[in-house]
């Protein structure tokens, strides 16, 4: 849920940003919510592929659903191609997400990948987690 409205705010943040008051600085606090997000998920039992996947379904959904203010043709017309991408590529990882649920079953094939979830900031730290190094 985090990750997903994280990715919202980021798009809205991109879609309205020539009327935000100071947006380098409300760019930075919304990165430094999503790279603390992020480190949070390196503790044990916090799953980071659950908030970068909610983050890129979130990021597309908000392309999506979120209304955009369009400024003749070619901004239309942008906006639609958006839609249509943003739909497809849903669709695509909604399948590629089965997959990895119901066939791959965990980061065996990928060694580093287990990092992503529990870095051992202690020796044993992670070593009561689903993953074992």
């Amino acid at each position: 849920i985090i990750g997903g409205l994280l990715g919202v705010i980021l798009v809205e943040f991109i879609q309205s940003y020539q009327i935000v008051q100071r947006p380098g600085r409300e760019l930075a606090k919304l990165l430094v919510v999503i790279v603390g997000s992020l480190l949070v998920g390196t503790l044990p039992y916090l799953d980071n592929f659950a908030h970068l996947g909610g983050m890129v379904y979130g990021v597309l959904s908000a392309c999506l659903f979120l209304p955009y203010i369009t400024f003749g043709s070619f901004d239309s017309g942008r906006k639609v191609c958006q839609i249509v991408v943003a739909l497809l590529l849903i669709i695509f990882l909604f399948i590629v997400s089965l997959v990895a649920f119901y066939i791959v079953q965990g980061t065996g094939w990928c060694k580093g990948c287990y990092y992503i979830n529990c870095i051992p900031y202690s020796k044993t730290m992670c070593k009561n987690t689903f993953s074992s190094l």
